[in-house]
């Protein structure tokens, strides 16, 4: 098994004109040790010690509060922290196929999301997808009282996935009254409109012991297109001897496209290649493809080139139905019950051009398709049975009446644009019991909970090619005149692929497809912690937190029939799932060293530390220290060591064999290594 393991020293320097900690009032400049016990007490992210508020978290605090979210204008919240440096933009509403099922993510220091762990209330939220991720979709931000976010690795307070920080979205605690928001947008061209509505309740019993709040949202978001935009409707790329940005297309065309090397084109017969290569910018003659009726003539990039921007995304839509109620109630003076639910339904979808793909006879190698009598085809145009008749020689060598065409690639445009549709299910509820109590005088606080998530999603794929129907609808034959399959699968539909719209409106419904996949993802979480003040130092209260906690996550995948039949080509659909568990322990203290000296008005030490054993992994620990030193009340100066860990999600533990696209770079273009060589 892997496990991440992440070392780092940090370091840094804070200079403040007033309060220490983001958000403090202006009256905490007070050093005085018996006024600083009459101060509020808070929780910072990134630390599970009760803190005063003129005491700063050793790790730098980002704040994004209720106004700035409110104010942003944004429909999801991963558009409001992108705004902050810390930030690298990741997966985002512009993000179109390279964002799979729309899960809005954050990703601190440009680390990966994988590596930023996502919080609400200081527990973890409904994972989106097998790699555990969640959803910022699904938060809803109207109950969101700030976002509190942890650029320092905190893998020993929260566990794995914090190697680059925290993003911690504390919730409101209470509320009375009603409130309800509406908002509208669109951009400036008119279009990728968008309506957000929101209704919050709030009650509390006539005791003051307990409050509730009910809240309700629905968002939708029109799309907007690349090929609505001048700057995203044509895709370019350097040019390989310059360097300088050219119009870039694919060779997967709509006419039909065989690929042939210059000595493969010097066998074929009827097709003028040495004549083109004049009227052939940068003499690029790559194959040939078929004008209408079949005729065969060469392929020249760029001129032939395919551009297949215009319809994806260029803004996804969406639609969102939120419903959340949080609640709490005081059983005793220091005893209170607390309890979370929230269910979101969002529908996402990305999109691209119709399906490019090397037509493929069952069985044989990528872009190899076997046609039977080609030369004879009673639905190919005469020129195109012409043309295989003139290359027997080339396409069917061993004289079989099999004819054997290599690197094939077609644009199938009758099938409409490529869809992925997501419908998301996401369920999470929380209850737990908190409160507090006194040991040797000294107030300590407590907390216990059990939390259950589950998110359902279905993937939804439409303008898929049937491998096993083309077969069919190639392999023809003439019958008393009539054209039809020599194998009638599925009411076959005679089709010929070679030429602009040549499979026609019957020919595309036999053979399109698409498929269907259901995953499930859960979660289960118990913990309980404790924190509060140990003993006095001389140079102030010792304080601590402890805790344990325990979590199962677990997924099943189960793709349709059409998937696991590998009639789509690639690698076929399986059904899958896995699980795994952890028990954890954790602690964490602050240590006084030093006060009311000159140059050092506090210097502390603080040390935290987490094992977890792994069902997976085994055990391993993380753990952290920081020194955090006062110099006055302008200046203040930190450092720390730690260990942060990453075990294997879900996905990197059970993700099957699939097949796809990768880019890389040529080592042998100049732009990409310019040298004499």
């Amino acid at each position: 098994m892997r496990r991440a393991v992440h070392q780092a020293l940090v370091a840094g320097l804070i200079v403040s004109t007033g309060a220490y900690a983001q958000g403090a009032s202006a009256q905490q400049g007070q050093a005085d040790g018996a006024e600083r016990q009459t101060l509020d007490q808070i929780a910072v992210t990134g630390s599970r010690l009760i803190r005063y508020r003129d005491f700063i978290e050793v790790s730098p605090v980002q704040t994004v509060d209720f106004e700035q979210i409110q104010a942003s204008g944004d429909l999801t919240l991963e558009n409001v922290l992108n705004r902050f440096p810390q930030l690298g933009p990741d997966t985002n509403s512009a993000s179109n196929h390279t964002a799979g099922s729309g899960v809005l993510t954050a990703n601190l220091r440009s680390l990966g999301p994988t590596r930023t762990l996502v919080l609400v209330d200081g527990r973890r939220f409904v994972p989106a997808d097998v790699t555990g991720l969640a959803d910022l979709a699904t938060i809803p931000d109207m109950l969101v009282e700030r976002i509190e976010i942890v650029t320092g690795g905190a893998s020993s307070v929260y566990g794995s996935d914090a190697i680059s920080g925290a993003v911690n979205f504390v919730l409101r605690d209470s509320f009375d009254g009603a409130e309800m928001r509406y908002q509208f947008g669109e951009t400036s061209r008119g279009d990728a409109a968008a309506h957000k509505i929101d209704l919050l309740l709030g009650a509390t019993t006539q005791n003051g012991a307990g409050n509730i709040m009910l809240h309700g949202g629905y968002t939708t978001r029109d799309p907007a297109f690349l090929a609505d935009r001048a700057f995203s409707r044509q895709p370019l790329i350097p040019n390989q001897q310059t360097g300088v940005l050219q119009e870039f297309g694919v060779a997967s065309i709509p006419e039909g496209f065989i690929g042939l090397n210059a000595a493969q084109r010097d066998q074929i017969v009827g097709v003028d290649f040495a004549g083109a290569t004049a009227n052939c910018p940068d003499q690029r003659i790559e194959g040939l493809r078929f004008e209408e009726n079949g005729v065969p003539v060469p392929f020249c990039r760029p001129t032939d080139q395919f551009n297949y921007a215009g319809p994806n995304f260029l803004q996804r839509p969406m639609e969102r139905w939120q419903m959340s109620a949080l609640g709490s109630y005081d059983l005793a003076d220091n005893i209170e019950v607390y309890g979370q639910l929230f269910y979101v339904k969002k529908t996402n979808e990305f999109q691209q051009a119709a399906l490019n793909i090397a037509p493929t006879t069952l069985g044989q190698e990528r872009g190899t398709l076997l046609i039977p009598s080609a030369d004879t085809n009673p639905l190919f145009p005469q020129p195109l049975r012409d043309f295989f008749a003139d290359n027997r020689d080339f396409f069917d060598p061993d004289g079989d009446g099999i004819f054997t065409v290599r690197n094939t690639a077609r644009r199938f445009s009758e099938f409409g644009p490529r869809n992925v549709a997501y419908t998301a299910d996401s369920l999470n509820y929380t209850t737990g019991l908190r409160g507090d109590f006194d040991v040797a005088q000294r107030n300590w606080a407590w907390d216990s909970f059990f939390q259950y998530s589950r998110s359902d999603v279905i993937e939804s794929r439409v303008g898929l090619l049937s491998s096993s129907r083309l077969d069919a609808a190639l392999d023809i034959v003439e019958v008393d005149g009539e054209i039809q399959c020599r194998t009638n699968l599925l009411n076959c539909v005679p089709v010929n692929i070679f030429g602009p719209d040549s499979l026609g409106e019957e020919g595309a419904n036999y053979l399109q497809t698409g498929t269907t996949r259901r995953d499930r993802f859960t979660r289960t979480v118990a913990g309980a912690s404790t924190t509060g003040d140990l003993f006095e130092l001389p140079a102030g209260t010792m304080a601590a937190a402890f805790g344990v906690e325990w979590r199962r996550e677990a997924f099943s995948s189960r793709p349709d029939e059409v998937s696991r039949s590998g009639d789509l080509g690639g690698t076929p659909g399986v059904f899958n799932e896995g699980s795994f568990n952890i028990f954890e322990v954790f602690g964490e203290t602050r240590v006084p060293l030093l006060n009311d000296l000159p140059a050092i008005q506090e210097l502390a030490l603080e040390l935290s530390a987490r094992y977890a054993d792994y069902s997976t992994i085994g055990g391993v620990l993380a753990w952290n220290t920081s020194l955090d030193w006062a110099i006055n009340d302008q200046v203040r100066a930190r450092a720390g060591y730690g260990r942060a860990i990453r075990a294997p999600n879900l996905n990197e533990l059970f993700a099957p064999v699939t097949s796809g696209f990768r880019v890389g770079n040529d080592p042998c273009w100049a732009v990409n290594s310019p040298t004499d060589a």
